[in-house]
């Protein structure tokens, strides 16, 4: 499917979402490191490690990593009671481990936290989080299905407020899955990972890319979510 250049500075150069932190088109640069679109200082670009810009993607390039590879990206904090994350992923279920998409630098039962990945032996997506005194998961099974080594839009708006977690699978709602407890919001400020939880990596993605990569501090409508998995198509 041929995709529209226009379309693509249209998008980067339209009138910003405040809500929108982080936009990594996973093809621009800056001083050698991968250009976070919503951040003009540069202090949350992307260090790369590992992982290598590859061909494949959406609309044409996207990051391949192959299991010990992440992105870096500057601590920054966040505010308010709801986050929505989307981006477009193609992996193969590795059978061993589990596949982060993203994930902060640490975890705490009492101070929120970040965490997004399938889980290993299933095509299960799932949201990590912290309710004061444990940890919590949302997780929508079947997720993945049919989406092994194929590209697929994943959005995840988590609703902290409200106790809800909605997933979305190429632009149309999969799960809602009510949370645990008092989920509390990730406002600390810390580095945040693509394709590994923190730098050691405990969960990598294995052989997978990861591509289109978006955080808002607000949750995105219906209409929203489908527009975003619609202006791009996955190519590759």
């Amino acid at each position: 499917m041929p995709y529209d250049w226009k379309l693509l500075y249209r998008r980067r150069r339209r009138t910003p979402d405040p809500y929108r932190v982080m936009y990594f088109d996973m093809e621009t640069l800056r001083a050698a490191a991968l250009l976070n679109w919503d951040d003009p200082t540069g202090t949350r670009d992307g260090t790369i490690t590992g992982a290598t810009i590859s061909p494949t993607g959406v609309p044409a390039k996207s990051c391949f990593f192959d299991g010990n590879d992440y992105i870096s990206i500057g601590a920054f904090g966040l505010s308010g009671t709801a986050l929505t994350f989307a981006t477009w992923v193609r992996c193969s279920l590795n059978p061993t481990v589990s596949q982060t998409l993203i994930g902060d630098a640490a975890e705490s039962a009492a101070i929120g936290y970040i965490v997004s990945l399938r889980n290993a032996n299933t095509d299960t997506l799932r949201w990590d989080y912290a309710y004061g005194t444990d940890h919590g998961s949302a997780t929508a099974s079947g997720f993945f299905t049919g989406y092994n080594d194929a590209w697929v839009h994943v959005a995840v708006v988590c609703d902290y407020a409200a106790k809800t977690c909605k997933f979305y699978r190429n632009g149309t709602l999969h799960t809602t899955v009510n949370m645990t407890g008092t989920p509390v919001f990730p406002s600390t400020s810390r580095t945040r990972y693509l394709g590994a939880y923190n730098s050691t990596p405990i969960h990598p993605l294995t052989n997978g890319y990861i591509d289109e990569v978006q955080l808002w501090t607000r949750a995105l409508t219906d209409a929203e979510v489908l527009d975003e998995a619609r202006k791009l198509p996955a190519r590759g």
